[in-house]
């Protein structure tokens, strides 16, 4: 190549210059981001003479071009693409218009092709059939490439809506290269126990962003709480009262120079071309890194500044939902817990009294598919402190008595015995510390049950809280 360049360049007659265009697919194998000690030696002669390339006034004057093609920036070498003579162009995800021409130039030529008619309008009668703009609309977040092999797939235009969820879920998962997951929450905030004004906001808000009033959703929520109070399960039932995508964040982090910004870009990506959509991330605390960056090379710093700024940006205001779960708020930078980021704060307690145990044995018991006889609920004190999770596995443990006893109605008897036999976990100054973490985070007194109300009604609680919060956070 270097000698195609010099015999063009050497070229004296000037209609004799090629105007050239070279491409370099998949670059970052060229290139590789790294430190200059360890590059291999051809990587830094191949650095060196790209350089060379792009600052030499002549090449230019010759209109001769060199394109590198990646499909993660980070990865390239970032000597090369922050030089001030190299352009970085970034391609986003297709828009509904190009889905919708790239699908008609696909569907309408093949068919007229073998002399047939142009498809006809959707049929109200078949509502799980499929027009160009309908599967325009619902492909948000497929690149050109998936959306070919959905096309592909025989009888696309009669697929079920569910069979194109599917599709379309494994696609994309794919396409993340299983960086993030996507799940369909079966349940909505109905069968939430307890929490009424928390359930009363997330309903409000759900049925605003349904509405197409996104200028009201938060930017984002923050569920604390001590370890089973439930914040996966709230969660997941906010999602499925919104109705829209809900995608969990894996494990995007690599032991490879690099490669963990470039997994968490490609997501983000995705992420902006699917809106409205809610991003579920469990253990925020340990998952989003913050501004140390301790013997990680700078990873968890700038992994902290890419999702802080995703975060923060209004434009995506009910389009990118982001639910951060954990059980230690503190830890959480409050770059992302602060306003305008993560908005709202929910604590989560344990059931208050005994009502709201037997409903939370009710509300179990459904989510389980297990059948309760109308008198088996016992009497819990809610002195025990017990867990929404306690009680899920005191549930499931009368229902193995009641299948080894021959029965598939769980009776008061089972339960009774499930309940004296559990020993729920002895970490009690642990779970008291996440507890007051959860009430220092929270955002709205009418979250707080009525004795935590009550507690901080009183003069200096906060601070007074805080004091003890920050003298035994060192023992656990």
């Amino acid at each position: 190549m270097e000698l195609l360049v010099q015999r063009n360049l050497l070229e004296e007659k000037t209609e004799n210059r090629q105007r050239t265009a070279f491409l370099f697919e998949h670059a970052q194998y060229l290139l590789p981001t790294g430190d200059l000690a360890s590059l291999a030696r051809g990587q830094a002669t191949r650095l060196v003479r790209m350089i060379g390339w792009a600052a030499n006034p002549y090449i230019k004057r010759l209109n001769i071009a060199f394109c590198l093609i990646t499909e993660k920036l980070s990865e390239l070498s970032e000597r090369l693409v922050q030089n001030p003579y190299v352009a970085a162009i970034e391609i986003p995800l297709p828009s509904v218009d190009d889905r919708r021409k790239f699908i008609e130039s696909q569907l309408l030529p093949s068919n007229h092709s073998l002399g047939e008619k142009s498809p006809a309008p959707q049929d109200a009668k078949s509502p799980n059939s499929f027009t160009p703009e309908g599967l325009a609309q619902t492909s948000s977040g497929l690149n050109l490439v998936n959306l070919n092999v959905v096309l592909s797939q025989d009888g696309t235009r009669g697929m079920e809506t569910g069979q194109f969820r599917k599709l379309k879920k494994s696609m994309i998962e794919r396409q993340c290269q299983g960086l993030v997951e996507f799940i369909e929450p079966p349940h909505t905030l109905d069968l939430i126990v307890g929490q009424e004004a928390a359930k009363h906001r997330l309903q409000q808000d759900a049925e605003w962003i349904t509405q197409g009033r996104l200028e009201m959703a938060p930017m984002g929520y923050l569920f604390c709480g001590s370890v089973g109070t439930g914040k996966t399960f709230l969660a997941e039932c906010c999602a499925g009262s919104i109705g829209i995508p809900c995608v969990k964040l894996r494990n995007f982090r690599s032991k490879y120079v690099g490669e963990t910004e470039g997994n968490l870009e490609q997501v983000l990506n995705v992420l902006r071309s699917l809106g409205p959509v809610v991003v579920i991330v469990d253990e925020a605390d340990a998952s989003l890194g913050d501004r140390q960056a301790t013997g990680d090379s700078g990873t968890s710093g700038r992994v902290f500044s890419m999702i802080a700024q995703q975060m923060g940006d209004t434009r995506y205001r009910g389009r990118i939902i982001w639910m951060l779960l954990t059980c230690r708020p503190d830890l959480l930078p409050i770059d992302l817990k602060r306003q305008g980021r993560c908005e709202v704060h929910i604590p989560l307690f344990a059931p208050q009294d005994a009502a709201e145990i037997a409903e939370m044995f009710r509300s179990m018991a459904k989510k389980n598919k297990a059948r309760i006889a109308e008198d088996a609920l016992p009497d819990v004190s809610p002195e025990r402190q017990l867990s929404g999770a306690d009680l899920e596995s005191i549930l499931l443990t009368a229902r193995r008595k009641a299948l080894a006893a021959g029965r598939e109605v769980i009776e008061k008897a089972d339960l009774q015995s499930a309940t004296e036999e559990f020993i729920p976990s002895s970490e009690g100054l642990e779970k008291e510390m996440q507890e007051i973490a959860a009430v220092l985070e929270c955002t709205e007194r009418s979250f707080l049950p009525a004795t935590w109300q009550k507690k901080i009604a009183e003069p200096d609680a906060r601070s007074k809280l805080q004091e003890r919060h920050d003298e035994d956070s060192s023992t656990y």
